[in-house]
């Protein structure tokens, strides 16, 4: 059995071998590509989760200097 086609060319096989390596090229970048994508993705939702996170945290903190300023002095709770 050979890989060249009955008008001396190169069969199926020979040429799928010659594009293996663009294939694997191109896939490996898809790759990149979409992995970067991702990340981007993430840390857009991460800022924003951060930024609430931070709104709320604010918010933790004036109630509790507002409770520390109303208990009279010497108490603690």
């Amino acid at each position: 059995m050979s890989f060249v086609t009955p008008d001396g060319g190169p069969g199926f096989g020979t040429s799928f071998m010659m594009l293996l390596p663009m294939i694997i090229m191109l896939l490996f970048y898809a790759f990149i590509i979409y992995s970067i994508v991702y990340a981007m993705l993430f840390m857009k939702k991460k800022i924003k989760l951060d930024a609430e996170r931070n709104q709320k945290l604010d918010v933790l903190i004036e109630i509790t200097a507002k409770r520390e300023e109303k208990q009279p002095p010497g108490r603690q709770d």
